[in-house]
């Protein structure tokens, strides 16, 4: 026994833990959770904004009913059918699949938003961009 009994007690220093698989692992995760909270910011937005604008014109009752439909949606798939894709797939595929389809989220939510800016520099220049005018 080489080492003296004091330094077994003593924490590892936290860069012999950071290595290259546990960084990689960690942004993975901080990326796809950034994205799944940016996407469900933005869906109750599109849901809210009024049709004339791309929206659905939702309540806030509406919304949040949804959104709790989904919220119990999503622990189903978790626990039913996700350890079955991760099985045949592979955690890979399956986190790229999962960053792939917060990107459609975000091209539809970007294209709505340039819509709508485009709506209101209209409406602010007196045309009536409805009709095509």
């Amino acid at each position: 026994m080489d080492q003296h009994p004091d330094d077994a007690q003593k924490p590892l220093p936290l860069r012999s833990v950071l290595t290259r698989p546990v960084l990689i692992s960690l942004a993975n995760y901080v990326v796809l959770a950034l994205f799944e909270m940016a996407s469900l910011a933005l869906i109750p937005l599109i849901w809210s904004t009024s049709i004339e604008f791309g929206g659905l014109n939702f309540s806030p009752a509406s919304i949040g009913l949804w959104m709790s439909v989904y919220g119990c949606m999503d622990g189903v798939f978790q626990f039913t059918l996700a350890p079955r894709i991760l099985e045949r797939f592979g955690a890979g595929y399956a986190f790229m699949t999962s960053v792939t389809a917060c990107a459609v989220v975000y091209t539809v939510s970007c294209s709505h938003w340039r819509t709508l800016c485009y709506a209101c520099t209209r409406l602010s220049e007196g045309h009536m961009w409805w009709r095509g005018c």
